[in-house]
C-alpha cells in the first residue's frame, strides 16, 4: 500500500487521490492497533473489570470497550456466562448418570448418619440412589432454561457491536468457554477415577472397525460396533428357580460336612437371608444400567440390511463389514477349485447316513471301552460341516480364509476322543506352545558364534523333527485312517 502511494505521488494526476489514500491507510492502521490492544486485554480481564470506566485503575478491558459503553461490557459478560452454563449443565448431568450406570455412589449424595456402620447397609445405599435420581431429574429440567436468554444476549451484542468486533468478541467467548469446560472435564474425570471409573480409556473406532462395504456407518453405529462382537447386554432379570437352585445345592453339600452338623440350621438360615437379599436387590435393578434401546436400535438397522455382512477378521479382534455379494462371490471362487473340493452326486442326507454306517467299524473296540464311551463314539443324526470365510484385512483385495466347522459331523466325536490320548505324546523338548514361549526361549539362549535358523515352509506347515513316541503314534493313526478310508 505504501509503495503504491509513493508511485501515485510521482504522477501529477494522482496527487489528489494520494492524500485520500494516505488518510485511509493511517486510519486503518490506528483502528487495527487499538483493536489489537483491546482484544489482547479482553481475553485476560483483570480483577478491576467491575470498576467504573472513568477510574484510573480500571482494566484495559473496560477501557477498550469504552467506545460501546459499559452496557456492552455487561452484555459480553452475560453472554459468556450463559454460553458456559448449558454446556456445564450437560456435564453435570452426565456425571451422575455415569455414577448411576456403574452403580457407584458419588460423595455429594452421601449424608451423615448416627452410626457410621449404617452407611454400609442396603437401606442407606437405596436412599443414596433415590437422591442421585432426584439430582438427575432436577438438573435435566434446567437444561432448556438458559437457551432463550443466551439467544437474546447474542442478538443484543450483535446489534451493539460492529460486524468485525462481534466476530472477534464471539471467538474470545468461545475460547474462554472451552477453557472452562476443559477444567470441568478434568475435575469430573478425576472424581470418576477415584470412584473406579476410567472414562478416558477409549477405543479408536477406525482401528477396530473395517468397513469394506458400500454402506456408510453413523457415529452411533460405530460406537456400538467398537464394543466388539462378543459384547452382550447385562441380564434384565434372574430366573427364580435357577437362582435358588445354586443355594439349595450349597445347603445340600454342607449337610454332609461334619463341621456344620450341630449348627446346620443356623447356617441354612444365614444362607436363606443372603439368597433373599441378593434376589431382591437384583430385582430392583430390572432396568438395565445402560439403555438397551440405544444399543439395540442401531444394531437392528444393520441387521435388516441384507446387502452387508458383519464378521470378524482372520487375525486379531475387530469388526469387518463386507458387501454380501462380494463375500458370496469370493466363496464361490474358492469352491470352484476342483483340485481341493468335490461336489457330491447324492443327496446330503443319504451321504451322511452312508458315512455314519461306516463308523460301525468301531464295534471292534466295544470290548475295550466302557458303554458310555462307545455310545459317545457311535454317531447318529450328524450334520455336514459348515463352511465360512474370515477376511484377511491386512492383505490387498481382502481375501478370505476358509474355515470348516466340524461340530456335529459324523467323525467329530471320534476326533474329540483321540485328542486327550495324543496330546501328552506331543509334549517334548522340541515343542513350542506359542510365540511368547518362542521369544522367551531364544532370548535366554547364548551362543559363542552367530547362528542361522532356517524354516522350510510346505503349504501352511513346516518340516519338523518328531520324537520316537510321536512318530509311532502318527504311524498308527495313519494306518488306522487308511484302513478306515478304504472301507468308505
Amino acid at each position: 500500500m505504501i509503495q503504491w502511494i509513493e508511485t501515485l505521488d510521482s504522477d501529477p494526476r494522482g496527487r489528489e487521490f494520494n492524500s485520500l489514500a494516505t488518510a485511509v491507510v493511517h486510519t486503518a492502521a490506528q483502528v487495527c492497533k487499538n483493536k489489537k490492544i483491546f482484544l489482547k486485554h479482553l481475553e485476560k480481564p483483570s480483577k478491576h473489570c467491575g470498576k467504573e470506566i472513568g477510574d484510573k485503575n480500571a482494566s484495559l478491558c473496560a477501557t477498550g470497550i469504552y467506545n460501546y459503553g459499559k452496557t456492552a461490557l455487561n452484555t459480553f459478560r452475560r453472554t459468556e456466562k450463559l454460553s458456559f452454563r448449558p454446556k456445564k449443565l450437560q456435564r453435570d448431568i452426565r456425571f451422575p448418570n455415569l455414577c448411576k450406570n456403574y452403580d457407584v455412589t458419588p460423595r455429594f449424595v452421601n449424608f451423615r448418619v448416627h452410626n457410621p456402620l449404617f452407611t454400609h447397609t442396603q437401606t442407606y445405599r437405596s436412599w443414596c440412589r433415590v437422591l442421585l435420581n432426584r439430582e438427575i431429574t432436577v438438573q435435566t429440567k434446567k437444561e432448556t432454561s438458559p437457551t432463550v436468554k443466551l439467544n437474546d444476549n447474542i442478538s443484543q451484542l450483535k446489534t451493539t457491536l460492529s460486524s468485525l468486533d462481534f466476530i472477534c468478541i464471539f471467538r474470545i467467548i468461545t475460547n474462554n468457554v472451552n477453557n472452562k469446560l476443559r477444567r470441568v472435564d478434568s475435575i469430573h474425570n478425576k472424581k470418576l477415577l477415584n470412584l473406579g471409573i476410567n472414562v478416558q480409556k477409549k477405543v479408536n473406532k477406525d482401528k477396530v472397525i473395517f468397513n469394506f462395504s458400500d454402506r456408510i456407518l453413523t457415529e452411533e453405529q460405530k460406537g456400538i460396533l467398537s464394543l466388539g462382537l462378543d459384547y452382550c447386554l447385562p441380564p434384565t432379570k434372574a430366573t427364580f428357580h435357577l437362582f435358588y437352585l445354586h443355594f439349595d445345592k450349597l445347603c445340600k453339600n454342607l449337610k454332609n460336612c461334619n463341621i456344620y452338623k450341630n449348627s446346620f440350621n443356623n447356617v441354612t438360615y444365614d444362607i436363606t437371608i443372603i439368597a433373599n437379599t441378593t434376589f431382591k436387590k437384583f430385582s430392583r435393578q430390572v432396568k438395565q444400567t445402560c439403555d438397551s434401546e440405544a444399543i439395540l436400535s442401531p444394531l437392528k438397522t444393520l441387521k435388516n440390511d441384507k446387502t452387508i455382512l458383519i464378521t470378524k477378521p482372520d487375525k486379531g479382534r475387530g469388526v469387518v463389514i463386507l458387501n454380501s455379494c462380494d463375500y458370496k462371490q469370493k466363496i464361490l471362487n474358492i469352491l470352484s477349485d476342483h483340485t481341493k473340493f468335490k461336489r457330491i452326486t447324492t443327496e446330503v442326507s443319504t451321504h451322511l447316513l452312508y458315512l455314519e454306517v461306516k463308523l460301525k467299524l468301531l464295534r471292534i473296540i466295544k470290548t475295550s471301552v466302557n458303554e458310555s464311551t462307545y455310545n459317545f463314539l457311535m454317531t447318529s443324526g450328524s450334520i455336514p460341516g459348515l463352511l465360512y470365510g474370515l477376511p484377511k484385512v491386512h492383505k490387498p483385495n481382502i481375501p478370505l480364509r476358509l474355515i470348516i466347522s466340524s461340530i456335529g459331523t459324523f467323525n467329530y466325536n471320534t476326533a474329540k476322543f483321540l485328542v486327550p490320548i495324543i496330546s501328552p505324546l506331543t509334549t517334548n523338548q522340541y515343542k513350542i506352545e506359542n510365540s511368547t514361549t518362542f521369544v522367551n526361549e531364544i532370548t535366554s539362549l547364548t551362543f559363542q558364534q552367530a547362528i542361522t535358523m532356517v524354516l522350510r515352509p510346505y503349504g501352511r506347515f513346516t518340516h519338523c523333527m518328531y520324537t520316537p513316541d510321536v512318530t509311532l503314534i502318527l504311524l498308527l493313526m495313519s494306518h488306522f485312517m487308511t484302513l478306515l478310508m478304504s472301507h468308505l
